[in-house]
């Protein structure tokens, strides 16, 4: 059976799994690459490329979600742990950027940020949250800098923002113009590896950035290094990888997948359990599964998380009589910390973790942020 076969089976498995549900089911795609052994997938980066480039364009619009939606969708979030971990993630992804800025304005008279996808999706109807926030927050560390000259620092501010939303873009340009009219703002339309690798080709680009922001991205790289190493080659040996991300190990192996599916009000865990038993001797040890403690307590949150959607959503659709579901799909690129940090280090970063956000879960502080400085890059 070809690679291709075997995928388009596995989805139409997981469509039957999951079809009670409700819960929105990313193609099998897009889980991460590293895992795909795991799930009996064998297929080159090449073969991936395309096929995952067809699955991008079919999400090239932003979405719109009903206010009803959204705040049921905020209501789980916050139910998991004692606030939306998005909204505060991205916040204080925006602090951090600001005190960095003056850090590297006051050193070198200029700043230059590199932002990978404006943040114009996530249900913010078109507000573009991200981009909002930054310049928000870079704008109101300036005026409580009595040291920073504002008229200086606006024109000597360099954004790069890449999206492959043409509206995204426009707004993105916009909302920095309000508050820096006078700084340079260059935006990139094109899918986010394929931008930062024009963005190398010139040579001029190449150790440029002081700062490279990015969240809610892992979920689309399911080859994760190269993007790392591409964001690397564009970084200063000083300068700071920011990333606003959850990480945890549900699609590590399908026998965590489970863990979800046997909790999962309307999934099929028969179904699922004759695709584990066509392939699989046995289950593996749990130590298999888990490098860490704190692994297999991230990837409790995420099933807790989408166990609360799935009723919160059932009970949605029930009251508006009609089938409504959850717009957060299941399926994603992201990977563990471990992993995570293990590739940034293989593409030339410092594992020099900066926790920005740690809820609560369970008594124990689970990471959703972290900050990686550069080192020399290797080319």
């Amino acid at each position: 059976m070809s690679t291709r076969r075997a995928i388009s089976d596995l989805n139409s498995l997981l469509s039957v799994v999951f079809e009670n549900t409700y819960l929105k089911v990313n193609p099998i795609e897009s889980i991460n690459s590293i895992y795909y052994p795991n799930w009996r997938i064998n297929i080159s980066p090449a073969e991936f490329t395309k096929m995952f480039v067809d699955i991008e364009k079919q999400g090239a619009k932003p979405r719109i979600v009903e206010p009803e939606v959204w705040q049921t969708l905020l209501h789980v979030a916050r139910s998991v742990v004692p606030f939306s971990m998005k909204e505060i993630a991205w916040s204080k992804l925006a602090k951090t950027t600001a005190e960095l800025s003056l850090e590297f304005y006051r050193k070198y008279g200029r700043v230059k940020l590199l932002v990978i996808y404006a943040g114009f999706a996530d249900y913010n109807q078109g507000k573009g949250f991200l981009i909002e926030e930054l310049k928000n927050a870079i704008y109101s560390a300036i005026l409580e800098d009595t040291s920073v000259d504002y008229d200086d620092i606006d024109r000597n501010l360099h954004f790069t923002i890449v999206d492959k939303n043409k509206e995204s873009l426009k707004m993105a340009k916009e909302q920095i113009k309000q508050l820096f009219p006078s700084s340079t703002v260059d935006t990139i339309r094109h899918y986010d590896l394929i931008a930062l690798k024009r963005l190398i080709i010139d040579r001029n680009r190449k150790g440029f950035y002081d700062i490279v922001i990015n969240t809610s991205l892992f979920g689309k790289h399911p080859f994760s290094t190269e993007f790392y190493k591409a964001i690397s080659i564009l970084t200063r040996t000083d300068g700071y990888f920011l990333s606003a991300n959850g990480h945890h190990a549900l699609w590590k192996h399908p026998f965590i997948t489970r863990m979800l599916i046997e909790r999962l009000e309307g999934a099929s865990v028969e179904i699922f359990d004759d695709f584990l038993d066509a392939n699989y001797d046995s289950p593996p040890d749990e130590e298999e599964l888990f490098n860490t403690p704190e692994e297999k307590l991230q990837t409790e949150l995420v099933i807790e998380y989408y166990v609360r959607l799935n009723e919160a959503f059932r009970g949605l659709s029930e009251n508006k009589g009609e089938k409504i579901v959850a717009p957060d799909p299941i399926f994603d690129s992201t990977t563990t910390l471990e992993e995570k940090l293990k590739q940034l280090s293989q593409s030339f970063f410092t594992n020099r973790m900066v926790p920005v956000v740690s809820p609560h879960f369970r008594g124990t502080q689970v990471n959703f942020i972290y900050a990686t400085i550069s080192r020399k890059i290797k080319e």
